[in-house]
């Protein structure tokens, strides 16, 4: 995942929205997605004023190009940038991400907390899955700066940042085909861990 925010003037907002405001902390968190096949999603996102300032500015490198920055902001230019959060608007990217077989969930037997061994996550993309990236990032900078952004900021999220972890407890190893556990019975799972496949071809538990 990686994000994508587009700074807007207020008469140039009015137009558009009928507002001077893009106002993220309003209404659903995930206004509209568009779908590229092969590539990916991106997707409007509402985020708190924290969020804005730590996941959009905060993280990543830095790198500008005269509109388009790239990565971490922070100090005056943070302080400047959340003075205009009301008229700021994010696409998050989603990534059409390829199964590795060297990416992997396990466990660390030496290392216990209070349930036992502790899990143990190894990721990193695929160069096929840093160009979708790219690409999604392109698509989504281009539509921002086409829609009036006076300034358009790529947060450039760290590998694996915001990945949703799936697999964890997949169906036909550790439940049934009705997500019924296999060990404690009635204990039906519903999320997307137990999907088929995810993260990886080596899911160990």
């Amino acid at each position: 995942m990686d994000m994508i925010t587009g700074v807007f003037k207020e008469k140039e907002l009015l137009p558009i929205l009928g507002s001077t405001d893009v106002n993220p902390f309003t209404g659903h968190t995930s206004g509209a997605r568009l779908d590229f096949p092969g590539l990916g999603s991106i997707q409007v996102i509402g985020t708190s004023p924290g969020l804005m300032a730590s996941f959009t500015y905060a993280l990543g490198k830095s790198e500008t190009n005269n509109s388009f920055k790239k990565g971490r902001v922070f100090g005056k230019e943070l302080i400047e940038l959340m003075a205009e959060y009301k008229s700021s608007l994010n696409i998050l990217i989603v990534t059409d991400d390829e199964i590795d077989r060297n990416n992997s969930v396990s466990v660390l037997p030496a290392t216990l907390d209070e349930n036992g061994a502790i899990p143990s996550i190894r990721y990193a993309p695929t160069r096929n899955t840093r160009r979708k990236k790219r690409e999604l990032v392109k698509i989504a900078a281009d539509i921002l700066l086409q829609a009036g952004a006076r300034k358009v900021v790529h947060s450039d999220w760290p590998d694996g940042l915001m990945i949703h972890i799936m697999s964890t407890m997949r169906m036909g190893y550790v439940v049934d085909q009705n997500c019924e556990s296999f060990q404690v019975s009635r204990l039906f799972i519903a999320d997307n861990s137990v999907l088929s496949n995810g993260l990886g071809g080596q899911i160990q538990l």
